[in-house]
Formats: C-alpha cells, sequence, structure tokens
C-alpha cells in the first residue's frame, strides 16, 4: 500500500498549488503538517510559491502490478 500526503496551497496570484508527498508517515498531526508546510513556503523552491496551506489529506493506495520490468 502506498500512502502519500497530498497538499494544497494558495498562490499570491489566487491560484491552487498541489503537491503529493510519497512515503508519508501512517500517523501525521496537524501541527506536523502545518509545520512542514510553513517550511516549503519559506523555501519556496517554485516558480509560482505558495502563499499559504489550503487544505492537506493523507491517502493510502493499493497498487496492483501487472508488468514488472
Amino acid at each position: 500500500m502506498a500512502r502519500y500526503l497530498s497538499m494544497k496551497f494558495a498562490t499570491a496570484d489566487g491560484a491552487t498549488f498541489g503537491i503529493s508527498i510519497p512515503y508519508a508517515k501512517s500517523v501525521l498531526t496537524e501541527s506536523e503538517v502545518r509545520t512542514a508546510a510553513t517550511a516549503m513556503i519559506a523555501a519556496s523552491p517554485w516558480v509560482t510559491a505558495p502563499t499559504e496551506l489550503r487544505s492537506a489529506s493523507l491517502r493510502e493506495t493499493t497498487v496492483t502490478d501487472l508488468v514488472e520490468g
């Protein structure tokens, strides 16, 4: 099972910016997510910089490999 932390941010121009981070811990607190989001906003490694966290969710998916290579 794959686990992702999905985060959506607002940008200065009113757009929405999303990121999905693999290998998330199975249990995350709101405080941990907000701390990570604050660090990402401060680092701003993207062309369109996020300005605030709008939402975050922990997503789990089941992957079935059909062809391995």
